[in-house]
């Protein structure tokens, strides 16, 4: 696995030495998470209408410092109903190691008792796939794919009911939004799947567009005027349901 280098700016944030753009948003990484990837899935609703007995599968491409599996775990522990489970698959090229997740979680503690178990994993993690138990009731579980996701797409387990693409910028990091993998990512996006992204690019919107995805524009976080959300078409109508 190819280590992670993570710089600091002059004003504290982690930014990728590989990719030359930042982790999360300079405003509020947290608040970031929750209005793009939490509320972009509308997931508070998604994980309320669950019965006892569902399993719910979010799809992530770039794991980063974990903190959007992290937030998504603490909302399903405040919404979730008791028997139901969580899958998390991210995929992740380049896992940083548990000290710098450390440095970039801290500004969070009371998303301490579920960074642990990730950071105590993380610690002794070689190579390889990485699986973690998360949550208070042992109803979540993380399991990172290390790859390309061009190549480990096909090794999702189970097709996903959201997706956070949060891969680096399209302009920085352009195999993670390619049409390939669109493609590939609305193969394993159960039907109905929804997907939330912080970028408006205009290429790729198209690539979504073509892989089956009904894809709308929305009020970016901060200083970003625009992000986009949208939801898999029922390929049997060509029609898709408007997300409320």
């Amino acid at each position: 696995m190819t280590p992670h280098r993570v710089g600091w700016t002059e004003d504290g944030h982690a930014r990728s030495e590989l990719y030359d753009d930042v982790f999360f948003s300079r405003a509020d990484g947290l608040a970031e998470t929750t209005h793009v990837f939490l509320n972009g899935n509308r997931l508070w609703e998604q994980f309320a209408a669950l019965s006892a007995n569902e399993t719910f599968v979010i799809g992530e491409l770039g794991f980063g410092s974990g903190l959007n599996m992290l937030a998504t775990t603490k909302l399903w522990g405040d919404t979730a109903p008791a028997g139901a489970m969580l899958k998390l698959v991210s995929f992740e090229k380049h896992l940083l190691d548990a000290g710098t997740m450390t440095e970039m979680l801290q500004p969070w503690p009371h998303l301490a008792a579920l960074v642990e178990p990730l950071l105590n994993a993380v610690a002794v993690h070689s190579s390889g796939d990485l699986t973690v138990g998360l949550g208070h009731a042992n109803d979540v579980e993380l399991t990172i794919l290390n790859g390309d996701a061009g190549t480990r797409m096909t090794d999702m387990p189970t097709p996903a009911g959201a997706w956070f693409l949060d891969g680096f910028s399209p302009a920085k990091n352009p195999d993670l939004w390619s049409s390939e993998l669109m493609t590939d990512l609305a193969n394993q996006t159960a039907p109905g799947g929804t997907f939330a992204t912080y970028t408006a690019a205009g290429w790729v919107r198209r690539n979504l567009e073509a892989a089956g995805f009904w894809v709308e524009k929305r009020p970016g976080f901060g200083t970003k005027r625009e992000m986009m959300v949208g939801r898999l078409i029922d390929q049997s109508s060509r029609s898709a349901e408007v997300l409320p």
